[in-house]
């Protein structure tokens, strides 16, 4: 009996599992309206039941009932989780990059309470609804700053994935903010002047704004905002006379590389070669012997046998490595196939040092003799000689633009740079570029010029004459800070970041669903590693984001109805159990006449009965 009893207080004296709390107003001599109880889940506080008491003012008449603002600030209205968790959940999705198994198991550990995935999803969303609010209402401090600093500058573009709308965004290259970021359905002209307009009202007009060469933005631009210059992308620039430039040579040489079949017959060189070597060694017991030559150390008299397959298999693997000529650039500042070219050239003239010691010579294997006869001929052939000629020719001209706007970079990412200028070499390269383009047409009315050389001149000069307007070079179009950024990088490295997260978090190289599903606020996550944007919109670190998540005032509908314009609209599109259906296409093209028949709608032309003779004819 005393056993029992003792258990009994133990067991009321202990804590409940769940603790409840209880969440009044300031003013508690006001009539209580109504209660509510819902539990609660906090990283801070752990699960918990949360009783709201809320009263009403008992001398107001039609009073609205007074939440309580210690609650208010802890949790969302109507949710059960709390504004700490969406932080924290967004950070690790967003910015750190994890899956939401991997936030499951990180907030296990933090708080005992499970979280489903299906949740977690529904929290990464609600980040991104409280984050753009967050942007849209820091905007003023955001203005502030940049109207402070004296000059403002903005890099426009879009992107987008195959069957995804665009994603358009304005950012200030200098600060590294994106300032605004829209998903339209298409690259148009009204959507980008709207959002060029609305963005322009929020931050203010900038002095300048920089964009590809798409004749959609180009247009948009003067429409939106007329009293603000406008400027071409001078890396898009010079890619795009790159490609150009490299368009005939390139086809050239490609067609004469695949009419000899060198590639396919020193692949299956390559392939009974490293077949033989493995019967060699697997067999006979004789050791690959390349690697300690080539580290120095010294060998038996008498060689082994695989050192001649040796040799011609690393004459075979760095002529395959030739895209380690480039410096990850990409297509046209990496010509690849010259590159390649460039080996085959080196090779044979390697081979053909080795050829002048009639001795060694003689005893090289005969594969070794055919690898250079086979060389060789690609290198004899006149279009090969031809294409390369003329390949090498495009190649001066595209590097000499590049040094001409100073757009070569010893830097480790050359596509991710932003290549700014200083105020004092704008007027440098303007005068380089000037006296070049002179040059050039000086060159063009030579009547002795080959027609290969005509045809590389006319390109440049194409491009310089219908953008000379807009490259941004003339004096004080920079503004009082000069022009620090002339091309749109930033925004593509931003892209590239974005959508880099979205592989690491999902595993998929293709990001048709993701970008179907996520909004436009996804691409304001950058933002957040910026030390002056945490500064002015957070007023500290990552950890003040749950405070000002739950200082914002939230729009008419709220989350709720922001999700459900965020959500994909399939329009026109039939489930696949009747797209399946048997004699699919005999019901579908009877709906039509048979509903006009029984109900002819009155907007349709085709149902006029005066226009017979014109329903025959179609």
């Amino acid at each position: 009996m005393c056993q029992q009893t003792l258990a009994q207080l133990q067991a009321t004296a202990q804590l409940p599992s769940v603790p409840t709390y209880r969440f009044e107003t300031a003013a508690p001599l006001m009539p209580v309206l109504k209660s509510r109880a819902r539990g609660v889940v906090s990283l801070q506080h752990g699960r918990f039941v949360a009783v709201e008491v809320m009263r009403a003012d008992r001398h107001g008449s039609g009073a609205k009932p007074q939440r309580c603002s210690a609650l208010a600030r802890l949790v969302p209205r109507r949710s059960a989780y709390a504004f700490d968790l969406i932080a924290q959940v967004g950070e690790q999705t967003f910015l750190q990059g994890h899956t939401l198994a991997q936030v499951q198991q990180t907030l296990q550990a933090q708080c005992p309470h499970s979280i489903p995935l299906s949740t977690l999803q529904d929290l990464k969303m609600k980040f991104l609804f409280y984050l753009g609010l967050l942007h849209h209402q820091a905007a003023p401090q955001l203005k502030a700053a940049l109207q402070q600093r004296g000059h403002i500058q903005w890099a426009i573009d879009g992107t987008l994935e195959p069957g995804t709308a665009v994603f358009f965004a304005v950012k200030e290259p200098e600060a590294d903010w994106l300032l605004a970021c829209r998903k339209i359905p298409t690259e148009n002209l009204p959507d980008i002047q709207a959002s060029l307009q609305a963005t322009a009202l929020t931050f203010g007009e900038p002095e300048g704004i920089w964009h590809d060469l798409s004749p959609v933005i180009i247009a948009a631009c003067p429409a939106a905002l007329p009293h603000v210059a406008h400027f071409v992308c001078h890396y898009h620039l010079v890619s795009d006379v790159g490609q150009d430039l490299y368009q005939a040579p390139q086809a050239a040489l490609l067609k004469g590389l695949q009419a000899l079949r060198l590639q396919a017959r020193l692949t299956e060189q390559r392939r009974g070669q490293t077949e033989q070597l493995q019967v060699q060694v697997r067999q006979r017991q004789f050791p690959l012997v390349l690697q300690a030559l080539w580290q120095g150390q010294k060998l038996a008299d008498k060689l082994s046998p695989t050192l001649s397959r040796e040799i011609l298999l690393a004459c075979h693997l760095w002529l395959l490595d030739y895209a380690s000529e480039g410096r990850r650039q990409g297509f046209p500042f990496d010509p690849h196939l010259l590159y390649y070219h460039r080996r085959v050239v080196r090779v044979v003239e390697a081979l053909g040092a080795l050829r002048q010691q009639s001795k060694l010579w003689a005893a090289a294997p005969p594969a070794l003799r055919n690898f250079q006869q086979l060389l060789s001929a690609y290198l004899a052939d006149p279009q090969i000689q031809q294409s390369a000629a003329w390949f090498e020719k495009a190649y001066r001209v595209f590097e000499k633009f590049r040094s001409v706007l100073r757009l070569a970079t010893p830097g480790p990412a050359p596509v991710h740079e932003a290549y700014g200028l200083a105020a004092p070499e704008v007027g440098s390269v303007q005068t380089d570029l000037t006296a070049w383009r002179e040059d050039l047409r000086r060159q063009e009315r030579q009547e002795d010029l080959p027609a290969q050389d005509r045809k590389l001149v006319r390109i440049v000069l194409t491009h310089l004459d219908r953008y000379w307007p807009a490259l941004g070079l003339a004096e004080g179009v920079a503004g009082g800070g000069g022009l620090k950024v002339r091309t749109t990088n930033s925004l593509e490295t931003h892209w590239t970041q974005g959508k880099r997260m979205c592989r690491q978090i999902h595993g998929r190289s293709h990001l048709t669903r993701d970008f179907a599903a996520l909004p436009a606020e996804f691409m304001l996550v950058p933002n957040l590693r910026r030390q002056t944007y945490q500064q002015l919109v957070l007023g500290g670190g990552l950890d003040c984001l749950a405070n000002k998540f739950s200082d914002l005032c939230l729009p008419p509908g709220g989350f709720h109805q922001w999700r459900q314009q965020q959500r994909p609209q399939f329009c026109a599109r039939l489930p696949k159990r009747l797209l399946r259906e048997e004699q699919f296409l005999d019901k579908l093209l009877n709906f039509w006449p048979n509903q006009s028949a029984a109900s002819p709608l009155k907007s349709d032309p085709l149902s006029d009965p005066t226009d017979a003779n014109n329903r025959r004819s179609e």
